[in-house]
């Protein structure tokens, strides 16, 4: 599917779901968004409990779904009625049947967001989004509001938590990495440097489809042994470098091109411009720079935008979504040229810029 048959595809349904919601009573559309915490906590448990995992296409009762013990059947059953409410598992009489939204909370899926469910029905993510008001209030950021420091010292304080994180961020990543890598930005390159890749997957996917490409991957220390496991599997480690660094102090240099995808929307304008500064300063003149960001703007992909916007209210200092013209001119305020955007046919753009 091309990005502009993609986003078509998407529109299309942001219409019919607009139709539909104009015959729906008020009452009921305005029930299903203030209940909305349900789902999370339900996906997140539906996870975390083992129940996605062992549902299939075969409809079971929450007994013998739970024969083994492990869970109380009461629990359960209540949990996969409610999962079913909001359309995650099938119900078929007294049984319970996996659908395709199951299969993206299983854990043995390629393009699996089990991770990502875990993460959003966590402890660490709705004590943030508690304090959510703060910020509305006072401009303050709910995640130190809700936890007492900053996310990323958050992260960094706890290897499980880092981890969670980590992996939750490699599962959205995989979710568009083929699309991404498919742009004409990626293509010809001989090296690429993956700033602040998390635990691989966006490098992966570019060394597998451009199979003369060699890789390096900068990271937290912590992060990049995940990252290790991961390129070991695909039979890649030989065409990668691991360099464990803080971003923000340096990156390796000299290689024809670098890679953020969704790091900038993490920091406000200052610390973007100083990652982007540290990143210029390791390119030589001409070396391209691609940013893969979901953009703000006019489109069918500024809902979800606009979504992950208040994620990153609720727990970043400062970090946000931003246009496509809001990030030339942090490009061009760090020594880069005006970017040219490629649509993907995901949710993400990808800006190529060069370095002047």
């Amino acid at each position: 599917m091309t990005p502009g048959m993609a986003r078509l595809a998407v529109w299309a349904y942001q219409r019919l779901r607009a139709g539909v919601d104009r015959l729906a009573p008020p009452e009921l559309l305005l029930a299903e968004r203030i209940t909305g915490v349900a789902g999370t906590a339900v996906a997140g448990a539906l996870v975390s409990s083992g129940l996605a995992g062992r549902l299939d296409d075969r409809p079971r009762s929450a007994r013998e779904l739970v024969s083994d013990g492990a869970l109380d059947r009461d629990s359960a059953e209540r949990l996969l009625r409610g999962a079913a409410a909001v359309g995650l598992v099938d119900r078929v009489g007294d049984g319970f049947r996996r659908n395709r939204l199951t299969r993206g909370l299983q854990p043995d899926g390629r393009r699996t967001l089990a991770p990502l469910a875990t993460f959003f029905a966590s402890e660490t993510n709705l004590r943030a989004w508690s304090r959510f008001l703060e910020a509305v209030r006072a401009g303050e950021v709910p995640f130190r509001r809700a936890h007492g420091h900053g996310i990323w010292e958050h992260l960094a304080a706890s290897e499980e938590e880092g981890a969670h994180f980590a992996r939750a961020m490699d599962a959205l990543t995989r979710l568009d990495a083929d699309a991404v890598v498919d742009t004409p930005g990626f293509s010809g390159l001989p090296g690429l440097c993956d700033v602040a890749g998390g635990t691989g997957a966006l490098l992966e996917a570019a060394l597998l489809a451009h199979p003369e490409l060699q890789g390096v991957l900068v990271e937290a220390p912590s992060v990049v042994q995940l990252a290790r496991r991961r390129f070991e599997r695909a039979g890649l480690l030989g065409r990668v470098r691991l360099e464990p660094a803080d971003v923000f102090a340096r990156v390796p240099e000299g290689l024809p091109a670098y890679v953020l995808k969704d790091v900038l929307h993490d920091w406000d304008d200052a610390r973007a411009l100083a990652l982007l500064e540290v990143v210029r300063q390791a390119m030589p003149p001409g070396a391209r720079l691609l940013l893969v960001e979901l953009l703000l703007g006019d489109g069918p992909v500024e809902p979800l935008a606009s979504l992950v916007d208040l994620q990153m209210l609720a727990l970043t200092d400062g970090g946000r979504q931003r246009s496509a013209e809001e990030l030339g001119a942090l490009l061009r305020k760090s020594g880069f040229a005006p970017p040219v955007v490629h649509r993907t046919r995901t949710a993400s753009s990808v800006l190529v810029s060069e370095a002047v």
